[in-house]
């Protein structure tokens, strides 16, 4: 639903209108502007939230990043993930992060910009 919601006309007219009241501050950490502005960029998001895409699609396109609803240019995915809260497995009795839709088939698609930044 949330996949379907994103593709569609409505979040990107609302997008629009709420943009005026996004407010927003970016901190970098062992990364610079213009690795964002990389073609393989993909960004996470904590849950499947549509504010806060529709929050990070305004910033980006501020800061003239990447918009996270385009899709790869080098594979055709999506240019967002969202991650999942882990979950307490009783049966194992651990924390397990619960599997996230697509970043598979990203970092396995465009590797290198993962091992440019020493992540395997």
């Amino acid at each position: 639903m949330f996949r379907v919601l994103t593709r569609n006309r409505i979040f990107k007219l609302l997008s629009l209108c709420l943009s005026k009241l996004i407010k927003f501050e970016i901190e970098l950490e062992n990364i610079s502007k213009e690795d964002l502005r990389g073609e393989n960029t993909v960004f996470a998001l904590p849950i499947d939230s549509a504010g806060d895409l529709m929050a990070l699609a305004v910033a980006n396109q501020k800061l003239q990043f990447p918009s996270p609803l385009d899709k790869l240019t080098s594979s055709g995915l999506e240019r967002f993930i969202c991650l999942k809260d882990p979950k307490y497995i009783v049966s194992e009795q651990k924390i397990k992060r619960q599997d996230t839709e697509n970043l598979e088939e990203i970092i396995y698609k465009i590797p290198k910009a993962f091992a440019s930044r020493g992540v395997n």
